[in-house]
């Protein structure tokens, strides 16, 4: 099963409109996070050459901001930055809540729709398995499924801000940007490839004794039950 299929069946049943509105909100949230990181530069500049920055301004708009003192650039730039960073951080709680909000849905839709199946599933399909193991499926790892969402909300969201920041370093110095991007993209592999097995061992490992601890928990407390 690939991860389309896999994502397809997590989704299944989730409202498209509230997932499109997140992606949209995820996407929005990182060209304002790109916006925030390109004021700073813009407001260094005007400090340093305002003509510089101003001859790319219509001649009107230009013109009434060269007749500024470098005080009042201070002043209107200060209060321009931290207006664009208030509604970017605004922006990006708001958007959390919603994705906290639709992350918290999605857990619920898996975690019943596990739920029933297991109900419904023939009585030596459970007899076969562990019912602590099953109790960790439905009770945790849903949840833990739907991390993998959020994180790729996040993803998303880094991503755009990544992507636009390379094609301005492009724009502007496109060797230095391409060697750059070569040698971290060379170094992200081998560390990708190297962690990636030792993870994998060490998830499974976990996956294995949280099951164990959890049967032995229940086992127990259901043993104390039966002797009452």
């Amino acid at each position: 099963m690939t991860l389309k299929d896999k994502l397809s069946i997590m989704l299944d049943g989730t409202p498209g409109r509230r997932l499109v509105l997140v992606l949209i909100g995820t996407l929005i949230a990182g060209l304002l996070e790109m916006l925030g990181v390109g004021t700073i530069p813009a407001f260094v500049g005007v400090l340093i050459d305002p003509d510089w920055l101003f001859s790319f301004l219509p001649g009107g708009i230009g013109a009434a901001w060269t007749h500024k003192t470098r005080s009042e650039l201070l002043i209107w730039g200060a209060t321009c930055i931290c207006g664009i960073f208030l509604f970017k951080n605004l922006y990006v709680v708001v958007l959390v809540y919603a994705e906290t909000h639709f992350a918290q849905h999605l857990a619920g839709s898996v975690s019943n729709r596990l739920f029933c199946a297991y109900m419904k599933s023939p009585y030596q399909f459970l007899l076969q398995r562990n019912p602590a193991e099953l109790i960790r499926i439905v009770t945790e790892e849903a949840f833990y499924a739907v991390h993998f969402v959020r994180a790729g909300l996040r993803l998303i969201r880094e991503g755009v801000v990544l992507a636009l920041v390379l094609l301005l370093m492009i724009v502007v110095e496109p060797v230095a940007t391409a060697g750059v991007f070569l040698l971290l993209a060379l170094v992200s592999g081998i560390f990708y490839s190297a962690a990636r097995r030792v993870l994998t061992i060490h998830g499974q490992r976990w996956l294995q004794h949280w099951t164990h601890r959890l049967q032995v928990v229940t086992q127990s407390f259901g043993a104390i039950k039966e002797v009452k």
